[in-house]
């Protein structure tokens, strides 16, 4: 129902023995927000203590504002239900895109884990939020945009 036409990229390797392989990159819109109001969870974690087998989750936190600093708490829960994992607060200065190794962020480097992020924003205007999931043999990401919590009335 937008007028305007919706911008998307992708990001590519070339791989050694002819080809491409990368992934789609979505365009945020300023109601793709998580705000103070508005928590956001990432599903489909995954973490393996081998940098050549399974899989490593990278995060990557945008701060679309030009003069406001964030603050995010981001807590992975376990995908079996029993409680969180982890949590870290990750601070995204104004204008500026954060991406690490989850794993290595949050003290996990020799876990294997699974399971769901939430992000609670805790100071800022706001943030957009996404994971990658890397393939350790291939290298193959795929792209996981956060989802909003539902609005409640």
């Amino acid at each position: 129902g937008d007028p305007l036409p919706q911008i998307s990229a992708r990001t590519y390797n070339l791989a050694t023995e002819g080809g491409t392989f990368g992934q789609n990159l979505k365009v945020f819109r300023p109601g793709d927000l998580i705000t103070a109001e508005r928590r956001a969870f990432i599903p489909g974690v995954v973490m393996t203590p081998s940098s050549t087998e399974g899989f490593r989750t990278n995060l990557g936190i945008l701060n679309p504002s030009t003069t406001a600093g964030a603050q995010v708490l981001v807590t992975l829960w376990a995908e079996d239900g029993s409680g969180s994992l982890a949590e870290a607060t990750i601070y995204v200065s104004p204008y500026r895109l954060w991406q690490a190794d989850l794993a290595n962020r949050l003290g996990l480097a020799d876990v294997e884990a699974h399971g769901t992020l939430e992000l609670q924003l805790l100071s800022g205007e706001g943030v957009v939020a996404y994971e990658s999931v890397v393939d350790n043999q291939t290298q193959d990401p795929i792209l996981v945009p956060a989802i909003l919590e539902l609005k409640r009335d």
